[in-house]
């Protein structure tokens, strides 16, 4: 039975007048470096809260900036270094933690690498050797840029590429120009980024493998790139207008929608989640860039949305989970720095299964519980009441236990589930309690696919 409309409506309500109470906590996720002023970035966030970005270190013997790509877990930052001296940058990270992103190979060029629990491995798309990772999914399937053997005029053109987890590769070629390069791939396989057409100019562009390369639509200025799709084919990214100041835009199936900015002439979203919570910057009127946060079509300065006397000033977010937590860079005490936001909770969250497709293996994601606590999942399909064990009532008619699982030191939980078929398409209701204070978290809806 499908959720009622009604329910849907109130949750929506429910959602976005909670949106702008919503506090996080701010953590610096350090540096690599020695020198304070160098910059640290973070490009990817997952679903366990792990983050993955890149970082300046100024050798201390005059060699100028070497960079490094990190993956930060629970407040320790990781460097990714090289097999030979070198620099690593970042690209992207999934729920398996495994980040993506290329290096210097001396005599070789700039190959991509996949890089999991401290084990490196180049590898190339093309023959030319150049390869730069962007985007890899749930199941491994990655997007990314790489120099082709197409030639314009002489000189060897960039374009996008799709890479399976087998390692068959895909041109995605471009929109009639020289160039393309992809930014995001979703769990369909579908791949976004931006690519030159006739004119030259580059347009935001999604790829699908029925469809091939299809050019979205702008705000009236020469040049759109998409940044992020989510596994329901929306798109994000930045648009200029015609007075060529950039615009926050998202692209769906009925167009592009232009997002409001916190007042100033330009911003652009750098990711979204499939809950429809999108992050990138913006500027205010005075000019300045911020993080903002878009729900709901509505822009939310998340500088706003920390305790006061940090010291951090948010400039932009760039990435946002299935769970509300978000990354991104800003200056802390007037310092380059890295932060990851997490949501203040008064009830344990859940991110519904992940990547939220029926037919296959899924995992479910949950934070804001008690340390070492039991947590038990509930789930249905309707509204309503079921009374638990311990007498916590969840929201949710018929209410079946999925899982018990104990939160970690963080508070968070985790577990698979195989989902059959017969769930696509299905509106799906979770609700979690804590047994030892019989209390009962929130309420979260998903559409299965």
């Amino acid at each position: 039975m499908s959720l009622a409309r009604p329910l849907l409506a109130a949750l929506a309500l429910l959602l976005s007048a909670a949106l702008p109470a919503q506090q996080y906590t701010v953590e610096d996720l350090g540096t690599l470096s020695a020198t304070p002023t160098d910059r640290v970035r973070a490009t990817a966030i997952n679903n366990r809260g792990q983050i993955h970005g890149e970082g300046d270190r100024t050798d201390p013997v005059g060699g100028g900036i070497q960079w490094r790509a990190f993956f930060w877990s629970d407040g320790n930052l990781e460097r990714i270094d090289p097999p030979q001296h070198g620099a690593t940058w970042n690209g992207d990270l999934n729920d398996s933690g495994v980040c993506v992103g290329h290096f210097t190979d001396i005599g070789q060029g700039l190959p991509g690498f996949h890089w999991r629990g401290g084990v490196f491995t180049p590898f190339t798309v093309g023959s030319q050797g150049h390869t730069r990772p962007t985007g890899i999914n749930a199941e491994g399937a990655q997007s990314g840029t790489y120099l082709s053997d197409t030639s314009v005029g002489g000189v060897l053109r960039y374009h996008a590429y799709l890479r399976d987890p087998s390692g068959a590769v895909i041109d995605l070629g471009t929109l009639g120009g020289m160039d393309s390069a992809a930014a995001a791939v979703n769990h369909r396989r579908r791949v976004v980024g931006k690519a030159r057409d006739f004119g030259n100019r580059y347009q935001a562009y999604v790829w699908t493998p029925a469809t091939g390369m299809m050019a979205q639509p702008g705000v009236g200025g020469g040049f759109a790139e998409a940044r992020d799709i989510n596994n329901f084919d929306q798109a994000v990214g930045g648009a200029d207008n015609a007075a060529g100041f950039r615009q926050p835009v998202r692209w769906d199936r009925s167009g592009v929608t232009l997002l409001p900015t916190l007042g100033g002439v330009s911003g652009s979203v750098a990711a979204l989640n499939d809950h429809g919570a999108a992050v990138g910057h913006s500027k205010d009127l005075s000019g300045q860039r911020l993080a903002t946060l878009w729900q709901g079509g509505a822009p939310l300065d998340l500088n706003t949305t920390i305790p006061s006397g940090t010291g951090w000033v948010l400039t932009g977010a760039s990435d946002i989970n299935e769970l509300g937590e978000i990354s991104g860079n800003g200056l802390l005490n007037g310092l380059p720095r890295a932060f990851k936001l997490t949501p203040v909770l008064a009830a344990g969250r859940v991110s519904g299964f992940q990547p939220g497709f029926a037919g296959g293996r899924n995992t479910m994601f949950g934070l804001g519980f008690s340390p070492g606590a039991t947590v038990e999942v509930y789930a249905g399909r309707q509204a309503g009441s079921t009374v638990t064990a311990c007498g916590a009532v969840v929201a949710i008619g018929t209410a079946a236990r999925i899982a018990t699982r104990v939160a970690d030191a963080e508070g968070r939980i985790e577990f698979e589930r195989f989902l059959p078929a017969s769930l696509g398409g299905q509106q799906v209701l979770y609700q979690t309690v804590e047994p030892a204070r019989c209390s009962v978290g929130e309420l979260r809806s998903q559409r299965l696919q």
